[in-house]
């Protein structure tokens, strides 16, 4: 049983829960988080302190292994600006490190009529009974439009932890978050290929996930998928560990003759379901193919096997149901798709709700928001608590067909329109994991590959990322989609082929791909290992934010509305920023000219070109030169900011940097009255 492991993972997961606990009540403190995460390792280390087994010795190994592959992961990615949602979650976790909310008050806001709101900010999200816009492009948003509370519209979880290494070690600390994370999850991964095969199988798949690109990225340039990795591949660890000391083997399956552990299997079945349940908070939208993923392997699997190991469905069904109610309680772009989700399936039940309600949009609105998803939970939740006791008492119960109903209606509601038709993560499915891999599996394949249950839920969770149309074709973004689940579990796959089971000749062919595979991989990241990217980022906001006084109101204008520079002067610098949508029609002029007017404090403009390889030329927007005659610019200053970056590309693997280069001009608005 590998104590330190354990203990390290149920850190990670108590802290995590703490911390997205108090962000949600608005009484965040990191300080509280962390010791949150130290007394989850303390009492787990002593629940563990006479467990047996042959652990100890391939935990310490394995750390250290994790240890030195992590220093390829240097320097990591100033995602400050430019970085699409790393710079909004950047932000959002110093702004929660300072208030101690995710909730983001903007008293700019009151001034404008709801009308108007849409005319300057813009739509964020539009459903068929609510409409948020945009506060800052890329993930802050207001809700809806007649409020003024603004919210990051994505999974807080990794917020959270930059707010607490952020109060650790300020710009250094959140910039190694994607180190922590890496080195968590390759610990996790070494030792589950350990206990399938040999020590040399654990070094083999760690060595293939951490020599392939998106791995190598995704660890320096911060975003959940990397820290749901962690949580999603320490719950599988600790699964496996659990079942051990509860008398299973890793498939589940029953052992007459072994000798239990109970209170070892407990407490490691207790961090596996945790670690599976703050996961949740890491990437919401997951748990809508994992938790019907789970139901079909329930089905599937013979009564007498366990899906999840003992001590851990309690945590991770409270710690879902928090995540779901996160859903609610908090508003994110997740859940607007999940509503529209099951509003554009049930349709006649919203028709008919609209009808009883007189068509009234509010109430229709808080039952279909608030009232409808809690009775589903509570339904759900009784299913499976009931399916549990039902298992117990009778296995193989008329319960099973009814779980594979709801699981197989599920997947309809979230494949009703088939798959799409572009399938970028695909593509670079091929791209990054090298042939020899898939050489590696497929030699293999003849021989007996038993998956364990939960490893095969997410399987079909890995399924899903696949072919999700969610994300842009630009690479390596879509990659990313294969952070979480998939590359772990390829690397798993081809360690399995090289190294468990007996000796023979296919496994040593399996073998000998694999170590091709390692360096075709790491001559893939050769170019990228150790090169500085977006350096000095943090520097040139800061230094921006020193120029403006803290009482003034800063006004971004395009097309610098997508640089992330107004989260990194509001939410990082603590300078009200606000990003307009300038109308062009001239019958909004004096809807803007009457905004400005109502502004508190001096305001100040910021201008230039768009962030790119040659920086562009700038000019004053149009929209401000037509400002009426009592408005004037006042030139204050000129920055300019130089940062190489990973090239975009669509049509083969990112190779090299490109260097992006931007000039901002900051303006005063004087106005003579």
């Amino acid at each position: 049983m590998p104590r330190a492991f354990l203990s390290w993972t149920a850190g990670l997961a108590g802290a995590s829960w703490a911390g997205v606990t108090l962000a949600e009540l608005d009484r965040f403190d990191a300080r509280i988080a962390l010791a949150a995460g130290v007394l989850a390792a303390v009492v787990v280390a002593s629940l563990l302190r006479t467990a047996r087994g042959d652990g100890q010795r391939a935990d310490g190994r394995l750390a250290l292994l994790a240890l030195v592959l992590t220093g390829t992961l240097l320097p990591a990615v100033d995602t400050t600006l430019l970085s699409q949602d790393a710079s909004l979650h950047r932000a959002a976790g110093r702004w929660l490190a300072t208030h101690g909310t995710l909730a983001i008050a903007d008293p700019s806001v009151e001034a404008v009529a709801p009308d108007d709101r849409y005319a300057l900010f813009g739509a964020g999200s539009v459903t068929h009974w609510r409409m948020s816009f945009v506060r800052l492009p890329g993930g802050i948003v207001t809700p809806d439009l007649d409020e003024t509370t603004a919210y990051p519209s994505f999974s807080h979880l990794l917020s959270v932890w930059v707010a607490i290494a952020w109060t650790l070690g300020g710009e250094t600390g959140a910039a190694l978050l994607g180190v922590v994370f890496a080195f968590s999850a390759w610990w996790a991964i070494g030792l589950i290929a350990w206990r399938d095969g040999a020590f040399g199988g654990a070094v083999a798949a760690v060595a293939l996930l951490a020599s392939w690109l998106p791995e190598h990225w995704f660890a320096r340039f911060l975003m959940p998928e990397i820290l749901a990795q962690a949580l999603v591949w320490g719950g599988v660890a600790a699964s496996r560990f659990a079942m051990e000391a509860g008398g299973f083997d890793f498939a589940g399956r029953p052992q007459a003759d072994c000798v239990r552990d109970r209170r070892s299997a407990l407490a490691a079945g207790g961090v596996a379901g945790a670690c599976l349940g703050v996961a949740t908070f890491a990437r919401l939208e997951q748990f809508w193919v994992f938790v019907p993923a789970l139901l079909v392997v329930r089905v599937a699997i013979a009564p007498s096997r366990r899906l999840l190991p003992p001590g851990a469905f309690l945590p991770f069904a409270v710690i879902a149901v928090q995540g779901l109610l996160h859903l609610l309680w908090i508003p994110t772009d997740y859940g607007n798709r999940i509503y529209r989700n099951i509003h554009d399936a049930w349709r006649a039940l919203v028709f008919t709700l609209a009808a009883l309600v007189d068509n009234d949009g509010y109430v229709l609105g808080f039952l279909l928001n608030r009232v409808a998803p809690i009775l589903l939970l509570a339904g759900l939740v009784f299913l499976l608590v009931w399916g549990q006791r039902m298992e117990r008492r009778q296995p193989g119960s008329r319960l099973r067909p009814l779980l594979g109903v709801l699981a197989a209606g599920w997947l309809l509601l979230l494949y009703r329109e088939g798959l799409p038709e572009g399938v970028a993560v695909l593509q670079g499915l091929w791209w990054y994991v090298p042939w020899a891999a898939w050489a590696a599996i497929a030699v293999a394949l003849p021989g007996s590959f038993v998956v364990p249950p939960l490893e095969g839920a997410l399987l079909l969770e890995a399924f899903d990322q696949v072919v999700s149309g969610r994300v842009t074709q630009e690479h390596v973004w879509a990659a990313r989609r294969l952070v979480t689940v998939v590359l772990p579990a390829l690397a798993l796959a081809a360690a399995r082929a090289g190294f468990a089971g007996r000796p023979s000749l296919r496994r040593a062919a399996a073998r000998a791909l694999v170590g091709v595979a390692i360096v075709l991989g790491v001559l893939g990241i050769r170019p990228l290992v150790g090169v500085p990217y977006q350096t000095g980022a943090h520097r040139f906001a800061s230094e921006l934010a020193a120029e403006i006084p803290p009482e003034a109101t800063v006004v971004l204008v395009q097309p610098l509305d997508w640089t992330h520079l107004a989260a990194a002067l509001w939410l990082g610098e603590g300078r009200r920023t606000i990003v307009m949508r300038v109308p062009t029609a001239r019958d909004h002029d004096e809807t803007l000219a009457g905004y400005l007017r109502t502004l508190p404090g001096p305001i100040f403009v910021l201008a230039g070109a768009a962030f790119g390889p040659e920086g562009g030329d700038h000019r004053v927007p149009a929209e401000l030169a037509r400002l009426p005659d009592d408005f004037r610019l006042e030139p204050v200053l000129t920055r300019s900011w130089e940062g190489p970056t990973l090239e975009v590309t669509r049509d083969r693997p990112p190779e090299s940097t490109v260097a992006l280069r931007a000039t901002v001009h900051l303006y005063r608005l004087e106005r003579s009255r």
